[in-house]
C-alpha cells in the first residue's frame, strides 16, 4: 500500500508541474507579442522568479502549484478516515488532490462540487489534468439550498470548508440533516472546518461533540510532519470532525 501511494502522489505532483510549466510557457509566448499582456498573465497565473521568494501579488491558488508536495503529502494524514468508501461526495474540490488520491488509492466513485471553473483557472487546469474535470459540478453550497448529493453516495468529504463560515448552529443542523437524508451505508460525515467563524462558536463545537468524534484530538494521531508536509496547526486539529449519521 505504501509503494502505490507514493506512486500516485507522484504522478499527482507531476501533474501539478505540468500545469505550472504550461504557465511559463504561455507567458514566454505572450513577451514575444505583448509585453503588457505577458506582464499581467504573469501577475494572474505564474510567479516570477522575484515573487518566487516575496509572493508579491501572486494569487493564493497558486500555492497549490508551487508548493504542491506539502498539498499532496497533507493528505497521509486524513485519508485513513476515508478508507474502504465506495461512493463519496466532496464540497469544496479545489485542485482535486484529496479526489485523486481517493479515487486512485481506494478506488472510491468520488464526485464533488465546487464554485465556476471560469473563475478559477489554476482550479480548473489542475483538475483537467487530474483528469477528474467531468466529475466536479458547479454549485455553491448556501443554507437552506438544497445540495446535489449524487444518488448512492456514502460520504460527504468536506475540508478547510469555507461555506460554513457564516453558518449558525441551526445551519449546521440543516447541513447535517441533508447529509443524513441523503447518504446511504455508513452515511458518514468527515469535515474539517475553517476556522474563523468555528472555534470562536462554542455551541457548535460542543453540538458536533455529541454524535461526531475528532480522531486527532483523542487519538493520539502522528501529527509530525516532514520538511515538504503542510503542518496542521492545533486550531485545524481541533476543527477535524468525523460522524456516523
Amino acid at each position: 500500500m505504501l509503494r502505490e501511494r507514493l506512486k500516485i502522489e507522484a504522478e499527482i505532483i507531476e501533474a501539478a508541474k505540468r500545469v505550472e510549466a504550461r504557465y511559463h510557457r504561455e507567458e514566454q509566448q505572450l513577451a514575444l507579442t505583448d509585453a503588457n499582456a505577458a506582464a499581467e498573465f504573469f501577475r494572474a497565473i505564474a510567479p516570477s522568479g522575484k515573487r518566487l521568494h516575496a509572493n508579491v501579488d501572486e494569487p493564493r491558488v497558486m500555492k497549490y502549484i508551487r508548493f504542491v508536495e506539502g498539498h499532496v503529502l497533507k493528505w497521509r494524514l486524513f485519508t485513513p478516515y476515508m478508507s474502504g468508501l465506495r461512493k463519496a461526495f466532496e464540497i469544496g474540490v479545489g485542485p482535486g488532490y484529496l479526489f485523486r488520491i481517493m479515487i486512485d488509492l481506494y478506488g472510491t466513485d468520488m464526485r464533488g462540487c465546487d464554485l465556476a471553473p471560469t473563475k478559477n483557472r489554476v482550479f480548473r487546469d489542475l483538475r483537467e489534468e487530474l483528469g477528474i474535470s467531468a466529475r466536479v459540478m458547479t454549485h455553491k453550497v448556501v443554507a437552506g439550498r438544497d445540495i446535489p448529493i449524487p444518488e448512492g453516495s456514502e460520504a460527504v468529504l468536506a475540508f478547510w470548508t469555507v461555506f460554513t463560515e457564516t453558518f449558525s448552529l441551526d445551519d449546521h443542523k440543516w447541513f447535517v440533516a441533508q447529509c443524513r437524508e441523503k447518504l446511504v451505508g455508513p452515511k458518514k460525515l468527515v469535515l474539517l472546518f475553517n476556522t474563523g467563524g468555528y472555534d470562536e462558536c462554542p455551541e457548535i463545537f460542543e453540538w458536533y461533540q455529541t454524535f461526531g468524534e475528532f480522531p486527532l484530538l483523542t487519538e493520539g494521531a502522528d501529527l509530525s510532519a516532514g520538511p515538504r508536509e503542510k503542518k496542521m496547526s492545533q486550531r485545524d486539529k481541533a476543527a477535524f470532525c468525523v460522524a456516523e449519521l
